[in-house]
C-alpha cells in the first residue's frame, strides 16, 4: 500500500474499486481517529456500494450476507449510512476478502476462490462462512493454507 492506495488489482476498473473501498474506509476513518468509533456512528452506504462492486456480487447477495433485509437496505441507501452492526459486518468481510485478495494478487483469482465451496469449510462458501466472526478466522486461516502449499 502506498498514499493509502493498494496495488496489484487486475485491471483499471478493479483498481479503481479497491482504491474507493480503500478511501471510503479511510475518509470515514481518518488516520488519528478510533475506528471504533467511526463504525459506531456507521459506514457512508457507498462502502457497501464499493465492496459489493469489489467481490463482483448483486446487491442482493451482498446484503444477505451482512443480514440486511431488502427493505432496510433501500432505507440505508436513502439514508446514506449503515448501521453499526451492518457496518462491522460490511468491514469483517472487506477485511476477510482484503486477506484473501493478499493471497492471491489477482482480483478474478480472488473472487473465484471467495466464491466456490470449500470442502475445507464443509462445502460452505467463503463468503457465506465469513458472515461471522469464527467463520472469517476459518476463511483467513484456510487461504493463507492453500496458499502456502501452492508456494511450496
Amino acid at each position: 500500500m502506498e498514499d493509502g492506495y493498494y496495488y496489484g488489482v487486475e485491471g483499471a476498473a478493479g483498481a479503481v474499486i479497491e482504491r474507493a473501498l480503500v478511501n471510503i474506509l479511510r475518509d470515514a476513518a481518518p488516520p488519528d481517529s478510533d475506528l471504533s468509533a467511526v463504525i459506531g456512528g456507521g459506514l457512508p452506504f457507498t462502502a457497501f456500494e464499493a465492496l459489493r462492486d469489489w467481490l463482483g456480487l448483486p446487491a442482493a447477495k451482498l446484503a444477505e450476507v451482512l443480514r440486511i433485509p431488502k427493505s432496510t437496505l433501500s432505507a440505508r441507501n436513502r439514508r446514506g449510512r449503515l448501521s453499526e452492526l451492518e457496518s462491522d459486518r460490511l468491514l469483517r468481510l472487506a477485511r476477510t476478502f482484503q486477506s484473501v485478495f493478499d493471497e492471491f494478487e489477482e482480483l478474478g483469482a480472488a473472487r473465484r476462490w471467495f466464491l466456490r465451496p470449500k470442502r475445507a469449510l464443509g462445502m460452505r462458501v467463503p463468503l457465506e462462512e465469513s458472515a461471522t466472526d469464527l467463520g472469517a478466522e476459518r476463511v483467513r486461516d484456510l487461504v493463507v493454507r492453500v496458499a502456502d502449499t501452492v508456494v511450496s
